[in-house]
């Protein structure tokens, strides 16, 4: 639970730094999409398995639903570099001073979540990510922001200036006829003021969305490392009765890339290394005695799929497929079918179809939703699952 606690604490101080920011500046813009939280990937939690490359500069929620009911599945994720290091009065002048180095720390996220498993099972995880190419960087681009800044702050400084000699030179009237003339001077400059602030926010946004809509299936390359647990709900009544189990430890990387102004071709590649329990039992030849003896033995689960995705920046179709190979022990059973205590560690193969899509509510919300297929290597069906998730961008 340290990590939990420590993305607490980077929350609490990111949330205290943005709110000593300066609103008169409009709040700068980078993200083309909203992606699921890198900790959600690692559980397979969202409705597309092949995570979408991008980068995001806010704090962001993640509620996944795996039934028709209400399940409290919950993902929390942050940017602390950028959040602390250059989300400072909402500007973009030293993230543009930077190395790539640091532009590219400014991309970590970290996250955390859970998962509902069944009654008796329930998944936590916590990953972190770092994106390591993208073709398009709204915040390094002149004509988004360097132009609207230069014209904007020599405009704001000027008005600013005059509205503070007119209230100095009133406070020096005597005269109570002038004083009224020049209050209504002042608060015609406040009001002008008010409107230009209002007017180049609006303009700027609007920038931004056409920024968005024309690269929105951007190129990205993402990589991530993250680790799962599983525990028992129904044992963790009490803060230090939770027991967890470590699942895996996974690392895995993501790249997407744009065709054209609809299309947008995804891949993953993903490895889980877990800890299997391997039996072996020995018939001692001198008393007969059969011994059992346990190894410890590495594991390694893969991973790859293909996400082809039709739309634009408000909403998009996709149809996807993801194959996975994991190895386990398995008992060995006898000819009567019991337990011989030997174990044997076998592969598994699994190919998912899946299809859906995402609608982006608003600026800050995306509703994502899809149906994976489960076949055998002949293509025939074994599951249907429909999956839904909602991502919001707590701006």
């Amino acid at each position: 639970m340290k990590i939990f606690t420590l993305l607490l604490s980077v929350l609490i101080v990111s949330v205290a730094v943005a709110q000593q920011s300066n609103d008169a500046l409009p709040a700068p813009s980078g993200d083309f999409t909203i992606p699921a939280a890198p900790a959600y990937q690692l559980l397979d939690a969202n409705a597309s398995l092949v995570g979408r490359a991008s980068v995001t500069r806010d704090f962001k929620v993640d509620w996944s639903l795996k039934s028709y009911r209400l399940a409290p599945n919950l993902a929390l994720e942050i940017q602390p570099v950028w959040l602390l290091a250059y989300n400072k009065n909402n500007d973009v002048s030293s993230y543009r001073k930077a190395g790539y180095l640091m532009r590219t720390l400014s991309t970590l996220s970290a996250s955390a979540g859970t998962l509902d498993g069944n009654d008796t099972t329930r998944f936590f995880s916590y990953a972190l990510k770092l994106n390591l190419f993208r073709s398009h960087d709204p915040l390094l681009d002149d004509n988004l922001y360097t132009e609207y800044q230069a014209s904007y702050e020599s405009s704001l400084k000027e008005q600013i200036k005059t509205l503070d000699s007119l209230q100095l030179e009133r406070k020096s009237l005597t005269s109570s006829h002038k004083r009224d003339s020049l209050d209504t001077e002042i608060l015609r400059r406040e009001n002008e003021l008010f409107q230009f602030r209002k007017l180049y926010r609006d303009q700027l946004k609007q920038k931004q969305d056409e920024y968005k809509a024309r690269y929105w299936n951007a190129s990205y390359v993402d990589v991530a490392w993250g680790r799962a647990f599983s525990f028992n709900p129904k044992l963790s009544d009490k803060i230090d009765s939770l027991l967890l189990n470590n699942t895996g430890n996974g690392v895995w990387l993501n790249a997407s890339v744009g065709l054209g102004k609809r299309w947008l071709i995804s891949s993953m590649f993903r490895t889980i290394k877990k800890e299997g329990q391997l039996r072996s039992t020995i018939i001692d030849s001198l008393t007969g005695i059969p011994q059992l003896t346990t190894q410890k033995k590495d594991l390694l689960d893969f991973a790859t799929g293909l996400n082809i995705r039709y739309g634009s920046v408000r909403y998009s179709f996709f149809i996807e497929g993801f194959y996975t190979r994991s190895r386990s022990a398995l008992a060995i059973l006898d000819v009567n079918g019991f337990d011989t205590g030997n174990d044997a560690l076998v592969a598994a193969e699994r190919i998912v179809l899946a299809y859906g899509g995402d609608l982006r509510l608003g600026n800050n919300v995306l509703l994502n939703y899809g149906i994976r297929t489960t076949v055998d290597k002949r293509l025939s069906f074994r599951g249907m699952v429909p999956i839904a998730s909602v991502t919001c961008l707590m701006k």
